[in-house]
């Protein structure tokens, strides 16, 4: 009797069969043999010797060579030695044309005591011994076994004794595995394949199977691994399995064991949604993830979303991350944190899903309501937290690239530095996947080539200015240093600057702030009796210069104070009411001096604001410093033709108006032609800087404040806006630029809905 035949002996199973094939007509005999003959075909793959001496690969033909000379060692011991699990599964897939090769290789040994074949291991190479006592050695990348018993003395996944049983035969062996596709058996040295319980069929059939039903509840894991195994390799579900299945308990599995079969169905799927489809069917979705059930039935708008509710979307936008992922050559990493995106991005439209009064159904807000949801489920699957973290942020940003219309540099440049560390890339390679291969438009390759020229594409860009170069400029050592780097280093990401040259004046800037913040400054008191604080005009000035890049009359009048600069007569006059004004609007300008306005106020704004760019453009490259010498030089001694300049704005006209309310569009300074003309509220489209502004032109304070919360609670786009009373913002929430028709639309919005 040959070793194979004492694990594998012939039954009375095998007998009842030769003897039926003896009894039948030749001709049904015939095409039974037939039969037979193809099987044996699948049945017999190539030995180990055949395949090692094709393999070019260093590491797989090590592992085939390895895995002959431990066979033929176990012959000799009178054992054998077979390869089991996914190796032979993929094998005989590969017959039917389906699946991958498998690059792992667990063999089995029938009839060799632990003691004995660990010993007899240590001639083949180095022996990790840490589950000796289960029979369990891995030599290199092999994982060597003898069978084991496995007996149910308690609760969970771990609640069993195992125990290694060298003398089991090779059909009793193969009954405690989870499926039939897994539970074949191959013999190494010759290639014969040895299936018991119809492993072929079912891989030909396309169906997950299990072995045991009554074997199958012992471990709730297997549960997971059916999903795991339908997404994997396209296949479906056996009804009875799906029974079992749904019948077994797996609210006591580890985190741990339920990432990593997620994780595999992830990463290892062509098509995963076959498998998100298997996890709900089998129960997993219902007993441990509820914010994945959430998404069932819940409707998304048909003309975005023509395949269904969130939860169908959720399915089709993992397939399609997939293939992106496969395209794309993306790193293990990358493709975990694509993959993970996939099913976590719309988490939060079951809480934010409605209809608007059109009855369209919208989840605006969605993005960030979905940040929540995202770390229960990530955590319930022992994901690491910097993962977390980053799914989180692309769950935040995923509409960004969608919704931009307008691809620009600053945006580009505030995107990267929003979502770092996540990449540019990324981060547009998942909103591809988001659209799910709809013909639909995108930004995403122009945003990833705008980020490639800028050098964004893979991560923030480094920073300009060191610890060094703040010292060597005169920053105290300290706690300055660190705040001045950090408020560079995001004016440099919002595209200010991008040479050290360049971010100098910037670097002269964030000394000049983040020193005031030391000063002892009392407040002004205003002319409506408010105050104006030292932190208020630190503040203004910050922003007024970086968001402008040039002062303005109040601003220049808090630099004095902040600076401890005696301001000129003809300053300080007027120092309150140029202060109410820029906090409270600009009807405030009616309280200046008569001739101040008339002379001073006029140069300085000639050349300040109403000249348009080729007048300012100058003025902007230059530093606070220089700026605030020319202002006040222009003040001092008011200059006829900078006077002019700012009474050409009188004649500016609006391009629509309807009662107190007017339209500008114009990059020159309107307020004067609104005021003259009684406007109340003004709108203004700057074409230079596709900006758009709010003016709301009462001396009221209590009205303006009144009008304002209004007006931010109408306009959601102006509602971070920094001035009470003169509202604007550079760009929409999705990060795109202002055009004259958002301008008119706002304007129409108020003019119909705000009461003056």
């Amino acid at each position: 009797m040959g070793n194979r035949d004492k694990f594998n002996p012939i039954t009375e199973d095998h007998l009842e069969l030769r003897k039926a094939l003896d009894s039948l007509p030749k001709e049904e005999l015939n095409e039974r043999v037939l039969e037979i003959q193809n099987r044996a075909q699948i049945e017999n793959c190539s030995s180990f010797y055949d395949l090692a001496k094709r393999e070019e690969g260093p590491g797989l033909k090590l592992m085939l060579e390895q895995t002959i000379n431990i066979a033929e060692r176990v012959k000799k011991l009178g054992g054998i030695a077979m390869v089991v699990g996914g190796y032979t599964r993929d094998t005989i897939m590969a017959k039917f044309g389906t699946g991958k090769r498998s690059k792992d290789i667990d063999i089995e040994v029938y009839g060799v005591e632990p003691d004995i074949l660990g010993s007899e291991l240590l001639e083949i190479g180095q022996v990790n011994t840490i589950g000796r006592s289960f029979g369990v050695f891995k030599v290199g990348d092999l994982d060597i076994s003898v069978p084991r018993s496995d007996s149910k003395i308690g609760a969970g996944h771990k609640g069993f004794e195992i125990k290694g049983d060298p003398r089991m035969s090779m059909i009793e062996a193969s009954r405690r595995r989870d499926f039939t596709i897994n539970a074949m058996l191959l013999d190494p040295l010759t290639g014969e394949v040895i299936d018991y319980y119809g492993g072929i069929d079912d891989i030909r059939d396309k169906n997950i199977r299990v072995v045991d039903s009554e074997k199958f509840g012992d471990d709730p894991l297997r549960v997971l691994r059916a999903a795991q195994f339908a997404g994997r390799f396209g296949f479906g579900l056996d009804l009875e399995t799906i029974k079992i299945a749904r019948d077994t308990d797996i609210t006591e599995l580890p985190k741990e064991r339920i990432g990593e079969e997620w994780m595999k169905l992830l990463l290892k799927s062509d098509r995963p949604s076959i498998g998100l489809e298997a996890m709900r069917w089998l129960g997993v979705i219902d007993k441990l993830h509820p914010e994945l059930k959430a998404l069932i039935n819940v409707p998304q708008n048909p003309e975005y979303h023509p395949e269904g509710d969130v939860w169908m979307h959720i399915k089709k936008v993992a397939d399609q991350a997939a293939f992106i992922c496969f395209r794309e050559n993306l790193s293990e990493d990358e493709r975990k944190l694509i993959m993970l995106s996939a099913l976590c991005h719309d988490l939060g439209k079951p809480e934010k899903t409605t209809t608007d009064e059109s009855g369209k159904i919208i989840s605006h807000g969605h993005e960030d309501s979905g940040i929540e949801p995202t770390k229960r489920f990530l955590k319930s699957l022992n994901t690491p937290n910097d993962l977390i973290a980053k799914v989180c942020i692309i769950v935040q940003y995923h509409m960004r690239p969608l919704l931009m219309t307008e691809v620009t540099e600053k945006g580009v440049r505030k995107l990267s530095a929003q979502i770092a560390p996540i990449s540019i890339k990324l981060l547009t390679l998942f909103s591809e996947a988001d659209l799910m291969g709809l013909d639909q438009p995108t930004k995403g390759p122009e945003i990833r080539k705008m980020a490639d020229t800028l050098s964004v594409a893979e991560s923030k860009p480094a920073p300009v200015f060191s610890g060094k170069d703040l010292l060597e400029l005169g920053v105290r050592p300290g706690k300055d240093v660190g705040e001045m780097l950090r408020k560079l280093y995001e004016w440099q990401l919002s595209g200010h600057f991008m040479s050290f040259k360049d971010g100098l004046k910037f670097a002269q800037l964030a000394k000049f702030v983040i020193e005031s913040r030391n000063l002892n400054i009392d407040p002004i008191v205003l002319l409506n009796g408010e105050v104006m604080t030292k932190d208020e005009m630190i503040d203004y000035v910050e922003s007024r210069l970086i968001d402008e890049s040039i002062q303005d009359m109040g601003t220049l009048v808090m630099t004095l104070i902040l600076l401890r600069r005696d301001l000129p007569e003809v300053l300080e006059k007027n120092k309150t009411a140029i202060l109410t004004a820029h906090k409270y609007g600009p009807v405030w300008f009616s309280h200046l001096d008569k001739e101040f306005y008339e002379t001073s106020w006029k140069s300085f704004y000639g050349k300040f604001e109403s000249g348009g760019k080729d007048v300012s453009s100058p003025l902007k490259a230059k530093s606070y410093l220089e700026q605030l010498e020319i202002g006040l030089d222009l003040i001092q001694i008011p200059r006829p033709s900078s006077i002019k300049l700012y009474e050409r704005s009188f004649e500016i006209k609006p391009v629509d108006h309807s009662g107190f309310f007017a339209l500008y569009d114009t990059d020159e300074y309107p307020f004067e032609s609104g005021m003259f003309r009684g406007y109340r509220v003004m709108v203004q489209f700057n074409p230079d800087k596709n900006r758009v502004s709010v003016s709301i032109l009462y001396e009221s304070t209590e009205r303006v404040v009144e009008l304002d919360k209004m007006v931010r609670q109408l306009i959601p786009e102006l509602a971070g806006a920094k001035k009470i009373g003169y509202l604007t913002a550079d760009e929409k929430p999705d990060g795109t630029s202002f055009q004259l028709e958002d301008a008119r639309d706002i304007y129409h919005r108020l003019a119909s809905q705000l009461r003056i």
